[in-house]
């Protein structure tokens, strides 16, 4: 094992390490058991971190946001391996750049690839498993007090921008600015790409991402009493994918899906004290059918809604409940059998009959299945529950075709399955720590 006489030699004989702009040089995903993985990209997300890395598999008390992603200096981990593999480190992104708190004080943003992350003011050390790989001399060089100010064993560091990293991705520290209001307080924060809006009282009315002048990824609206109450992706000025509005007590109010800006779907929720409200106290106003009643009523949400009630004959249970937009559509329909148990959900039919979202439930009235289809065939992921409400499979098709298949067992996820083009299926086990 190298002494700390030697590291420090090795040290100061590095060469000045790059600040304006670096390089990712390695990607890894950390597994159970001390495992370790080498990935040419990773998609990053706010709430996971890397996805298929080990922090997701911490308990929610062990999972902290501060810590998700470990950032270490290349050079200094290929001096501290010493001729081993540089992952055995553990850490997830290897880069070319100076890491030190006089250059990345904590609260820096850092652009890698299309994600953003903010360094934790954390301290990061290396723990046993460190000493156990390079030795205890590596060990007390990288946490000794009088070093830390160097980050000899990396940074760690919080995702505020989902977005992926491939290597040879760039690395780059951003600075940013605040607009302020007459009374002082800030209006307008930006700090790269990351844009924040205040109130004059300070209060957060909305943050985001600008890329080249659009809003382009993640952005959250919130209410006077700090409830997010809108929340979804843009891609270059546009809505993209899943948009959730909220009701003031935080309860889910709408789902829309958007694709080019255009709303493909969605789907109404009213909070369970206003829908037992409404319909208690909606009326039968029109007979449509034998067995069938129609109530009309108004919806208040944060957008101009119509919930348009079919009851089975003169009894007060639902056969069917249909959402109305303001322009006249129908965006979200739900349909239930004379036992009340819900039967099917159809999400937003477009006009054109193109994209179809089907739900169906178990008699608990948990959900049992949600399909996507496309043109009548199943395209996207498709999703599967048993009746406690785990997840048991997720399909992913191609118009129509089964590409990807993720097994669940208790709800966790246990193997991943390939259908490859020649009908074979090509199976990965999850294993997980005893």
């Amino acid at each position: 094992m190298i002494s700390i006489a030697e590291l420090e030699e090795r040290w100061a004989a590095l060469c000045s390490r790059p600040r304006d702009l670096g390089r990712v040089v390695h990607i890894n995903a950390r597994h159970p058991a001390g495992a370790r993985r080498r990935l040419s990209e990773a998609r990053v997300l706010r709430e996971t971190g890397i996805i298929s890395d080990s922090w997701n598999r911490l308990s929610e008390s062990q999972r902290r946001i501060s810590r998700q992603v470990s950032i270490s200096d290349v050079a200094v981990a290929g001096l501290i391996a010493d001729g081993k593999p540089i992952e055995l480190a553990g850490d997830n992104l290897f880069v070319d750049l100076d890491l030190s708190a006089l250059h990345l004080p904590p609260g820096s943003l850092l652009r890698v690839g299309s994600l953003i992350l903010v360094v934790s003011k954390d301290t990061y050390l290396g723990g046993q498993e460190f000493g156990k790989c390079f030795g205890e001399d590596a060990l007390r060089w990288v946490n000794d007090k009088a070093h830390r100010h160097r980050r000899l064993r990396g940074v760690l560091c919080e995702v505020i921008g989902p977005g992926l990293v491939c290597e040879g991705d760039s690395v780059q520290r951003i600075d940013g600015h605040e607009t302020l209001y007459p009374n002082g307080r800030p209006w307008l924060v930006i700090r790269g790409e990351r844009v924040v809006f205040r109130g004059e009282n300070g209060r957060m009315e909305a943050e985001g991402y600008v890329v080249d002048g659009e809003q382009h990824g993640l952005w959250r609206y919130y209410r006077s009493t700090g409830v997010v109450h809108l929340e979804g992706q843009y891609r270059f000025g546009n809505r993209e994918g899943r948009w959730l509005g909220y009701w003031a007590s935080g309860e889910r109010a709408w789902l829309m899906r958007y694709e080019a800006g255009m709303r493909i779907s969605g789907e109404f929720y009213a909070p369970s004290e206003e829908c037992d409200r409404l319909l208690a106290e909606a009326e039968a106003i029109e007979c449509l059918a034998f067995d069938s009643y129609e109530a009309t009523f108004q919806v208040a949400g944060p957008t101009a809604l119509v919930a348009r009630a079919k009851y089975f004959g003169t009894t007060n249970q639902l056969a069917s409940l249909e959402i109305i937009d303001a322009d006249g559509d129908i965006f979200g329909t739900r349909h239930w059998c004379h036992s009340g148990d819900e039967l099917r959900t159809d999400e937003g039919v477009r006009s054109d009959g193109e994209w179809r979202i089907e739900t169906s439930y178990h008699a608990s009235g948990n959900r049992k299945s949600q399909e996507r289809r496309r043109n009548g065939k199943l395209d996207g992921e498709s999703s599967y529950w048993d009746e406690e409400g785990k997840m048991t499979h997720l399909d992913v098709y191609e118009e129509g075709v089964l590409k990807v298949t993720r097994s669940y067992v208790r709800g966790a996820l246990s193997s991943m399955s390939l259908h490859l083009p020649d009908g074979s299926v090509r199976v990965s086990e999850i294993r997980r720590a005893s």
